[in-house]
């Protein structure tokens, strides 16, 4: 039987982990990679980058490490979210992103979003 402070742990660690898989999506995105690049180079399967990506994974510390010292997104902004420590020119970059990622979705009814050509095929 499965105790409630159980569920609650795997909760807030699947959020958590599906927090840190879009921070990551988009560190790749403002490099301009993609997943198998960034998958081949941190010595890794494509699959597994993509699970971490997607939230299915936790991101491992010496990932976010390696992350860190090769591109300078800081820890603190993948696991955190917290953008106080980088570069004004790697913040900035990483503002570009998220700005066009905002651009590119709607709010849906639940508070959440949607990419816009799911709501709006062909725009």
């Amino acid at each position: 039987m499965t105790q409630i402070g159980s569920m609650k742990d795997d909760r807030e660690k699947s959020l958590f982990n599906i927090d840190v898989g879009r921070r990551l999506f988009l560190c790749r995105e403002a490099m301009g990679k993609k997943q198998n690049q960034l998958a081949e180079e941190f010595c890794m399967s494509n699959p597994s980058w993509t699970a971490y990506e997607a939230g299915r994974n936790t991101l491992p510390p010496r990932i976010a490490i390696q992350i860190k010292a090769r591109y300078g997104f800081t820890t603190d902004w993948l696991y955190a979210g917290d953008m106080t420590g980088m570069l004004p020119i790697i913040r900035e970059s990483l503002e570009q992103v998220i700005d066009r990622e905002r651009s590119n979705t709607v709010d849906d009814e639940n508070g959440g979003t949607l990419p816009r050509n799911k709501v709006f095929p062909g725009k």
